[in-house]
C-alpha cells in the first residue's frame, strides 16, 4: 500500500500547484472506492499530472488517477483499484 509518508509530499505538491483543482466527489460515490474493487464505471477521474507522478512510485501496468480528492492506483488491464490515498488533495 501507498505509505502514509506520501501524504505530506502529495499535499506539498498540491499546495504549490494552484492551477490544479481537485473537486470533492459526493460521499456516496467516494465510499465506492476501495482496494481490490473495480473503479466504479462513470466515476469522474483524471490521469495524475506529471508533477504528481514524479512523487508517486511507478508500477508497470498500472495508472495513477486523481478521483475527487483521492489519489488512486488502478491496474490498467483489469480496472481494479490496487491502492488509494483518500483526501490526499485537500486544501
Amino acid at each position: 500500500p501507498l505509505a502514509p509518508s506520501y501524504r505530506p509530499r502529495i499535499q506539498a505538491w498540491y499546495a504549490g500547484t494552484p492551477g490544479f483543482v481537485a473537486r470533492p466527489l459526493p460521499p456516496g460515490i467516494m465510499r465506492q472506492l476501495a482496494r481490490g474493487r473495480p473503479l466504479p464505471p462513470g466515476i469522474a477521474r483524471q490521469v495524475a499530472p506529471p508533477g504528481l507522478l514524479a512523487i508517486l512510485p511507478r508500477y508497470p501496468g498500472h495508472t495513477w488517477y486523481v478521483v475527487g480528492t483521492a489519489v488512486v492506483l488502478v491496474d490498467a488491464a483489469t480496472g481494479i483499484v490496487r491502492d488509494l490515498l483518500l483526501d490526499a488533495l485537500l486544501r
